[in-house]
């Protein structure tokens, strides 16, 4: 039982016109390899129960848990359309879950930016770092209990880590501090994200009660108690307090 974790989630600046030509043969050549490496998060959303048809009406345990997710600006903060896509929710099973197998993502460095800035991956895990870039990176963390520093690397070049701790893990570049990527490792098979409308549902779960945890890279996670009886639909709205990351330095 359990649902498949579904895989998913660059800033720039004036570059000559010969470092452009070297970027783009870089990619393309690149772009093959890239094909082999998941990118960490879930790329299908799951068709979600509207919620307005949710009655509250018992249910056997182990039914779905559905609802929706909206997500508003904070106070100097500003709301993308379809920015909700990028909220994660996942079950932890009271008794604890089955933990998912280890996967390999990839987040390559280009033009000055992370490609995705979001990886969502089960502990154990090991993410790649290519450099498809005409210039120097240094991939590193210092999210504690999980700090690395891959040093100086060129283009064409890769540096791997392996994510062993759940938890999120904010990776950056010394050379380029605008740079980032989150790194959300996670110990449990229950995990999907919402449509563009924030609608999610979560099936094949175990019987009995968890935890629902719902997190954005943008907002502070909240968490909703499941007894696995009520069917009810989770409503909940989360607040944007920290800046999205940037496109473009």
């Amino acid at each position: 039982m359990g649902q498949l974790i579904r895989k998913c989630l660059l800033a720039g600046g004036l570059l000559a016109c010969a470092q452009l030509a070297t970027a783009a043969t870089l990619a393309q050549r690149a772009s093959a390899e890239s094909q082999a490496d998941s990118h960490g998060t879930p790329t299908q959303k799951p068709r979600s129960q509207d919620a307005s048809t949710a009655s509250g009406a018992r249910a056997s345990a182990g039914s779905p848990i559905h609802g929706r997710i909206s997500l508003t600006a904070g106070p100097r903060q500003d709301v993308m359309r379809g920015e909700v896509e990028d909220t994660v929710i996942y079950f932890v099973p009271e008794d604890g879950a089955q933990k998912p197998a280890p996967i390999r993502a990839s987040a390559a460095t280009y033009t000055k930016g992370f490609d995705p800035n979001l990886l969502v991956v089960p502990v154990g895990s090991t993410v790649r770092f290519p450099n498809r870039d005409v210039i120097i990176h240094n991939v590193f963390s210092v999210t504690p209990g999980s700090a690395f520093d891959l040093g100086n690397y060129g283009p064409g070049e890769t540096r791997s880590q392996r994510f062993d701790k759940a938890g999120l893990v904010v990776v950056n570049c010394r050379v380029h501090r605008g740079m980032r990527v989150n790194v959300l490792v996670h110990e449990t098979p229950h995990l999907v994200r919402p449509d563009a409308d924030g609608r999610f549902k979560l099936s094949g779960l175990p019987a009995g009660r968890g935890t629902l945890v719902i997190w954005h890279p943008r907002a502070s996670a909240q968490s909703v108690v499941v007894d696995g009886v009520s069917n009810a639909p989770i409503v909940r709205t989360l607040v944007a307090s920290r800046p999205r990351i940037s496109s473009y330095l």
